[in-house]
């Protein structure tokens, strides 16, 4: 790839989007508690092309939309997305050099979350739902408890 392009997604990324680990506790029958963990990478623009762009550089992610603003005001909005692993730790390694300390303050936070989270739950697969004890809840368990 040229460094000129890698640099400029590199500079666009910068300004424009974010990396985040997280996760997100979602009620489920009468109290219960499931965790949903994520590991994403995300850029938004009204401008599909520009997002086009940097998905042709990096390799790896989709871009979704259009979604509607929240305001009539404002215009409809897409949205470029990584929320794997390695697809993550690919856009990365490729940009890193470009990127302001912040910027990879941040990517290096949500991938370190993620590695410390896996390596003490195993079998951990992004995206993946926790029951309140930590384990993973999918296939034949999410359905029996009618998710």
């Amino acid at each position: 790839m040229d460094t000129h392009e890698l640099a400029w997604a590199a500079g666009f990324f910068d300004g424009e989007g974010y990396a985040k680990f997280g996760s997100d506790k979602r009620n489920v029958h009468q109290g219960g508690r499931l965790v949903y963990t994520t590991l994403r990478i995300d850029v938004r623009q009204t401008d599909r092309r520009v997002l086009d762009r940097f998905r042709a550089i990096v390799g790896v992610g989709k871009v979704y939309g259009p979604y509607s603003p929240a305001t009539t005001s404002r215009q409809p909005v897409f949205a470029f997305v990584c929320s794997n692993f390695e697809g993550c730790q690919h856009i990365t390694a490729q940009l890193w050099l470009w990127l302001s300390p912040i910027k990879r303050g941040q990517l290096k936070q949500a991938l370190i979350g993620w590695r410390s989270f896996t390596r003490y739950k195993p079998g951990c697969k992004p995206d993946s739902l926790r029951d309140s004890h930590g384990r993973i809840v999918n296939g034949w368990n999410r359905r029996r408890i009618g998710i």
